[in-house]
Order: structure tokens, then C-alpha cells, then sequence
């Protein structure tokens, strides 16, 4: 990636409804430049969507717990697919060393995020590995969000 785009995700990084002539503006370059290289980076598939971060309990969702699961080699893709699908599943990680997924999982509360381990067990035989509950998010999505270290990550 170049430097470039690198600068212009930074700042989309921070704020994703920053409108094109700020960010034209904050770059440097003239609004149609910054609107084609916007473009260029979307058909690339470099930037595939701008989403919103809220805390989730304003909506209800008390319970989140990052799980490690091992799948049996004969259902991990039904497994994969049946995460990849379920609305619990805040995000899902194909890892290493033996295990298979890592899931942020996200619920109204402990009794159902319980639950919702427990039928995966059943659905896929499987037994959940290691689960670490969130007690509190203290940073997230922050990577590339700084521009002004951008030139620390060319290292």
C-alpha cells in the first residue's frame, strides 16, 4: 500500500463519515483526487465497508467473551460456516497451535451466552477450549487511526 493510502485510510480510520472535501483538505489535494483514490480503494476491496462502533450494552448486550474452540476435522467447515452466520458472532478468527477458531461473542447476558456454548457442543461435538470473559473493553479499532504515526509503521 502506498503511502498515500495509508495517510487517506488514517484518517477514514478515526472518523468514517469524514466528508471528501475535509479529507481533501487535511491531504492536501484537490477533492477529485481524493474522491478517485476513495474509488480506486473500494473496487481494490482495500476498504470493504464503513460501520459504525457503539457500546453494546446501550442495546442490552451485558455478556462478551472471547472463546477459543477446537473443531472436529470432519465438521469444521459446517462449524466455520454455522459461526460465520450466527448474529452472536461479533467477529470470527481461523487461528494456530492446535485450536481452530477464536470468537468474539456477544450476548444479553451470561445465562445466554452459556447456552449458546452449550449447543455448540451438542450441534458439533465439540468441546470450547478456553473462554475469557470481557470485563471491560479498554481499546479497539484503533490501528492505523493515528495519521500522524503512519511514518512509524513504514519501518
Amino acid at each position: 500500500m502506498l503511502w498515500k493510502d495509508l495517510c487517506l485510510v488514517a484518517y477514514l480510520r478515526k472518523n468514517g463519515r469524514e466528508t471528501v472535501s475535509s479529507l481533501a483538505k487535511r491531504l492536501g489535494k484537490p477533492i477529485s483526487t481524493v474522491h478517485e483514490q476513495l474509488k480506486r480503494l473500494q473496487e481494490k476491496g482495500t476498504i470493504s465497508r464503513f460501520t459504525c462502533l457503539f457500546p453494546y450494552t446501550t442495546f442490552g448486550f451485558h455478556a462478551r467473551a472471547m472463546v477459543i474452540l477446537k473443531a472436529k476435522k470432519d465438521n469444521r467447515e459446517d462449524m466455520q460456516d454455522y459461526l460465520a452466520k450466527h448474529p452472536h458472532i461479533n467477529a470470527l478468527y481461523r487461528i494456530n497451535r492446535n485450536y481452530d477458531f477464536l470468537c468474539d461473542i456477544i450476548t444479553k447476558d451470561m445465562r445466554h451466552l452459556e447456552e449458546f456454548l452449550e449447543s455448540l457442543e451438542v450441534k458439533f461435538s465439540t468441546k470450547t477450549e478456553h473462554i475469557f470473559y470481557v470485563i471491560e473493553e479498554l481499546k479497539t479499532e484503533s490501528f492505523l487511526s493515528d495519521p500522524s504515526i503512519i511514518h512509524l509503521l513504514q519501518e
